[in-house]
């Protein structure tokens, strides 16, 4: 009997809380339906979106009005065709790009409407055909859209936010894999197949600290010169290198053939590029990754039955900082004959 008893109990809560249910659904507010005009300028930045994933500038401003008016976040004014040549520029560097844009908030006002967006955007791109940059961020943006002949165009842009993080990734050298390519004559090419791997030990010689190889490869007249400033001896070179390296860890360097010059009195100039990514945690400092990006041409010169390096010489830098971009003084590169 007490078992029948918690049975009828136990039905009559689970009736009474499925009468709760319905009731509560049937009161429940519904969604109120999207207007056409929120519609309607949603398609249209879904439509840049796609435009955006094209990587077709003139697609993505198509529905501007031709006084469109766009102001970045610290309010300065474009005009149009300088956007859409800046960003046509981003897109055909990039080999895919992504971006996504939901609506926060939606005012209509007649035959004008006040939208306010965010927009993820990503970005896959290759510099110097060996580096791999990611860039990721997000942008908020409060536009102003009016309806012109019976169609939403753009007429106003204010960015109220705007971020981007590029990570960059170094790929593996292709080696002597480009050889013909980049260097044309025969005599040229067996000479710099003796000449890369000697190239290549070094940089297995830098990520491991191993300077002694550096002395080893290096003629006594050895010149270095950085960005067009004065030469530093071979002497000179070691040490300050050896001194570097005691706050430097985590070393990767490749070397990517750019081509290459037999010289009349024998030597030969190797062009290269450069690509050194390392951290450097100095006393009482917070440890930061480095990307460092260099032209180089390095001349080589015959002695005895072995090759060594002459001259080494800095025509450009660029690279990055805990994966941010920084611009680094530049010399515009002048080949010496």
């Amino acid at each position: 009997m007490p078992m029948l008893l918690w049975r009828v109990i136990l039905l009559w809560f689970l009736l009474c809380g499925s009468l709760a249910e319905s009731a509560w659904a049937q009161k429940k507010p519904a969604t109120p339906p999207i207007s056409p005009a929120r519609a309607a300028i949603a398609a249209v930045l879904a439509e840049r979106d796609r435009a955006f994933a094209a990587r077709d500038a003139t697609a993505y401003f198509a529905l501007c009005t031709a006084d469109y008016v766009h102001q970045d976040a610290l309010e300065d004014t474009f005009p149009l065709d300088k956007l859409r040549t800046e960003l046509q520029k981003q897109l055909t560097a990039a080999k895919t790009a992504e971006q996504k844009t939901q609506i926060d908030s939606f005012k209509l006002d007649g035959t004008a409407a006040v939208v306010e967006t965010y927009e993820n955007v990503k970005l896959l791109s290759y510099a110097h055909e060996w580096l791999e940059i990611t860039g990721t961020g997000y942008r908020r943006c409060r536009y102003r859209f009016i309806l012109d002949t019976g169609k939403w165009r753009l007429a106003r842009t204010r960015v109220l936010e705007e971020t981007l993080t590029e990570k960059p990734r170094l790929l593996e050298s292709p080696g002597l894999t480009d050889l013909e390519k980049r260097v044309k004559s025969p005599e040229v090419q067996a000479i710099v197949r003796k000449i890369y791997p000697l190239l290549e030990e070094l940089a297995t010689a830098e990520e491991r600290h191993d300077f002694k190889i550096f002395q080893q490869r290096l003629a006594p007249d050895f010149a270095f010169i950085r960005l067009g400033k004065d030469p530093e001896t071979r002497q000179s070179y070691i040490e300050k290198e050896t001194l570097a390296h005691q706050f430097i860890s985590g070393d990767q360097v490749r070397y990517y053939l750019m081509g290459a010059e037999l010289q009349e009195n024998g030597d030969l100039t190797l062009e290269v590029e450069q690509a050194t990514r390392y951290t450097i945690t100095l006393p009482d400092e917070v440890p930061e990754k480095n990307l460092i990006i260099l032209s180089l041409v390095l001349t080589w010169t015959k002695l005895a039955d072995s090759w060594y390096i002459k001259r080494w010489e800095h025509f450009t830098a660029e690279g990055f900082e805990n994966d941010t971009r920084v611009d680094f003084v530049q010399k515009e590169k002048n080949k010496k004959k």
